[in-house]
């Protein structure tokens, strides 16, 4: 029934014990640095998320530690398999529906108390 249903959605268990297991190796919170704004490219067959799907990813990565969720891939490629991959931009810098719902999670986020101590990173990196 899985491969039928297609893979990549919220496996909220798998989640919860590797985002616990992050935080607990490390000693500190972690980053998502690949989190799906929409469908995966890797699967036997390859379905959109649910509606909510990547908003309760999210929620529940910092529920369990996360200090950023980033999104893979910012804008879809032209051609090979990553143009199959979920993107917020599509190749010709057109607004997939995943960015006002990404703006939402952003909006809601923005309005949560910051923590007592925040670490302030000595790098940073943006690519896009």
């Amino acid at each position: 029934m899985g491969r039928l249903c297609g893979e990549g959605h919220l496996n909220v268990a798998r989640n919860a014990a590797m985002h616990d297991f992050a935080r607990g190796w490390k000693r500190e919170n972690f980053w998502v640095m690949e989190t799906q704004p929409g469908s995966v490219n890797w699967a036997p067959v390859n379905t959109a998320l649910d509606a909510g799907e990547t908003r309760a990813m999210a929620w529940q990565a910092i529920g369990h530690g996360a200090d950023a969720v980033l999104y893979w891939q910012w804008r879809d490629a032209l051609n090979g398999q990553e143009q199959y991959h979920g993107a917020l931009v599509g190749p010709m810098a057109s607004r997939f529906p995943s960015i006002p719902k990404s703006a939402a999670l952003a909006a809601s986020l923005n309005g949560l108390p910051m923590r007592c101590a925040v670490p302030s990173p000595k790098r940073r990196l943006l690519c896009s």
